[in-house]
């Protein structure tokens, strides 16, 4: 056996400022007499035996300060795909909030004379709050509820997209309807000619669908 190589009965410790990822292979078996290092440094292929090891964990190794155990799979840094279209993200909601993309606005101001639209209550709510709309208040209230701002339900509409029950065009058909009935009814013009609410066609293009 070759003197370089001392025998240990337990995991070699790694030493800082050695690249241990790309100088050895090591393998790890649990009560059993395993290979623990082979040098590929020197290309001398020296092997070194052990003893029976106890139930351990296996070995980890040290990534930019970071410990991860060999065999894991790590976490991809863009895992909430949206499952219309190819887009991916970082969080949970940012992926349901670009998922409002597919369909139009869902949330109308609900004072007859005013365009506003949108897809997010905390938008609405900061718009409610100007001071032309204040006056308002006494008869809809500090802060409108959800009747009186929601055009139309979307989840329900992107719910049947991503089951596979309606293509994204009969979304889009369903939702401009919706949106066009609520226009009548509120006698908004502006959501009329423009169910959409805003750039139809550069969201399409950013978000086209997997069927």
């Amino acid at each position: 056996m070759n003197s370089n190589y001392p025998v240990h009965d337990y995991p070699l410790p790694l030493h800082p400022g050695e690249n241990h990822l790309a100088d050895f292979s090591a393998s790890y078996q649990v009560g059993r007499i395993f290979l623990a290092t082979v040098d590929q440094r020197t290309g001398t292929g020296g092997l070194v035996y052990t003893h029976p090891q106890p139930n351990v964990p296996p070995p980890y190794s040290l990534v930019h300060g970071i410990v991860i155990p060999f065999g894991t799979t790590t976490v991809t840094r863009n895992r909430w795909q949206c499952p219309i279209c190819s887009e991916s993200f970082l969080r949970r909601q940012e992926r349901d909030r670009h998922e409002l993309k597919h369909v139009p606005y869902f949330i109308h101001c609900p004072l007859p004379h005013c365009a506003w639209r949108g897809n997010r209550t905390d938008l609405f709510k900061k718009h409610w709050q100007q001071e032309d709309h204040r006056s308002y208040h006494e008869y809809y209230g500090r802060t409108p509820g959800r009747s009186q701002i929601e055009t139309f339900d979307p989840w329900l509409i992107l719910k049947q997209i991503i089951n596979g029950a309606i293509s994204l065009r009969e979304a889009e058909d369903q939702a401009n309807f919706l949106v066009q009935v609520k226009a009548c009814e509120l006698q908004k013009p502006s959501m009329l000619t423009d169910p959409w609410g805003r750039n139809k066609r550069r969201l399409i293009e950013r978000a086209r669908p997997r069927w």
